[in-house]
């Protein structure tokens, strides 16, 4: 039962965080109402119709490790759609592609020496054993990789797919963030650990923000679709509700689900420091291409050949 004598909690933004919360608000008994700028719920998990089948505007897939949204999925009831897969990898380098998808193809990855590729291999075992990220929080990856994979593994691999995903910052990464990349990854192994196991929704994960959405609904929750919020309302440092559609509406909470730029333009000068302010976000462009036959293989092909960026 919702509580009738409190007033619901606002949430901006109804993509899978803002979503998730205003479930777990709902079925607790408190009453939410979700603003969302775009015509849809979804936001990452969004999708477009080709051939009247729903294709995700940005790839996803689930790891054997990601606990907290596989139970949502049982809670949901939709855990039945999940399907595992053992996808194959591909690395370009040096003008050709190799397969990269077990051990057995990285021994045979011909870029690098026999010397280069097995140290490389004890590299990736041994931050795997490593279980407390907390020593690698203050060290840059640019800095530690190339002590344990070698110079040559780190130039051929690591450093042009770190250039790939973080552009010109790729050398303040923190070597946290690359740890808990191996071990996502090693969690998704096979029991022999010689391949990945990928999780992925028939249907596309708009199944997740689609169930969500009706299950907030049904416990009388509210989501405003096309209703960009234009600012909040404040009492000093305290917001005390916000702005939509022309409208002010008062509410005790307001939570943002929406990126800190967002959030520091909607509370006005002067309520983010300047530190959370300044963050560096990046945008990643993804290119939808209909094609009438496969263009390769692979489900995951890596560029690590320098020169397709340099041109």
């Amino acid at each position: 039962m919702i509580d009738q004598r409190r007033r619901p909690v606002a949430i901006i933004g109804a993509g899978i965080t803002g979503l998730t919360v205003a479930f777990e608000l709902s079925r607790r008994g408190i009453a939410v109402d979700i603003y969302e700028a775009g015509s849809s719920v979804g936001g990452e998990l969004g999708v477009v119709n080709v051939n009247g089948e729903p294709v995700e505007r940005y790839y996803h897939h689930l790891f054997r490790g990601d606990s907290e949204i596989l139970d949502l999925c049982k809670i949901l009831g939709i855990n039945e759609f999940l399907k595992w897969y053992t996808p194959s990898m591909g690395f370009y380098s040096d003008g050709r592609l190799f397969d990269f998808t077990t051990p057995l193809h990285f021994l045979k990855f011909r870029p690098l020496s026999i010397i280069d590729r097995l140290r490389m291999g004890g590299a990736t075992m041994y931050l795997q054993r490593i279980r407390n990220y907390a020593q690698f929080e203050d060290i840059r990856a640019s800095t530690y990789l190339p002590r344990i994979t070698g110079r040559t593994a780190f130039e051929k691999i690591w450093r042009p797919l770190l250039m790939a995903k973080f552009g010109e910052q790729w050398d303040e990464i923190s070597m946290a963030w690359f740890w808990g990349r191996v071990h996502v990854r090693f969690q998704s192994r096979s029991r022999f650990g010689l391949r990945e196991e990928l999780g992925y929704l028939d249907g596309s994960f708009a199944s997740i923000s689609g169930a969500l959405a009706r299950r907030v609904e049904d416990l009388g929750g509210r989501i405003l679709v096309g209703r960009p919020v234009e600012s909040l309302l404040r009492e000093g440092l305290r917001v005390t509700g916000l702005r939509a559609g022309g409208e002010e509406r008062s509410y005790d909470h307001v939570i943002g689900t929406v990126g800190l730029p967002i959030l520091r333009r909607l509370l006005g000068p002067g309520l983010l420091s300047d530190e959370l302010g300044s963050i560096d976000y990046r945008a990643a462009l993804v290119m939808l291409i209909q094609l009438d036959r496969a263009a390769g293989h692979h489900y995951w092909t890596n560029i690590g050949d320098r020169q397709v960026y340099a041109n």
